[in-house]
């Protein structure tokens, strides 16, 4: 793949996935939840308020942006990311190989914030996921893949 054409693909894959986050936050309501909360041991994101959980969607980790370094992370990279958190994520390196896409292969590079939401667009694309959620962190940014998400009755 050219760098014109991963460009392109990179591009579209971001409409797609602006898409899908306003289908889902309007679907779901993310918006109207005091608080959320990610377990990388059970793959689960929760929105609640006052301690009770209205929406859970399940989730891979894609990658993390550090504000501190300016530098991209995948989570198959990551050791403190757990294994069945990220075994998804190898198929998009798996692509980048294919492909000839260094961002998609190299386990960390300098970028940006919206580095990230474009290799979480590649990766929602990929692997045909129901959205993206940023978590915000002291040092940066965890990107999640919600694979599912439903309300908790």
């Amino acid at each position: 793949m050219t760098e014109d054409e991963f460009s392109d693909y990179a591009h579209s894959a971001v409409h797609e996935l602006m898409e899908l986050n306003e289908r889902y936050h309007q679907q779901f309501k993310i918006g109207d939840y005091a608080r959320w909360f990610y377990d990388l041991e059970k793959g689960t994101l929760t929105f609640s308020d006052h301690g009770v959980p209205h929406v859970v969607a399940t989730v891979q980790a894609i990658g993390s942006f550090s504000t501190r370094t300016s530098s991209w992370l995948w989570s198959w990279a990551n050791e403190s990311i757990p294994k069945e958190m990220s075994n998804a994520l190898l198929a998009v390196r798996e692509f980048g190989q294919k492909n000839s896409i260094p961002k998609l292969t190299q386990e960390y590079w300098e970028g940006t914030e919206d580095d990230g939401w474009e290799m979480s667009a590649i990766a929602a694309r990929l692997l045909g996921a129901k959205g993206v959620y940023r978590c915000p962190g002291e040092s940066g940014f965890l990107f999640l893949l919600l694979t599912d998400i439903y309300l908790v009755q």
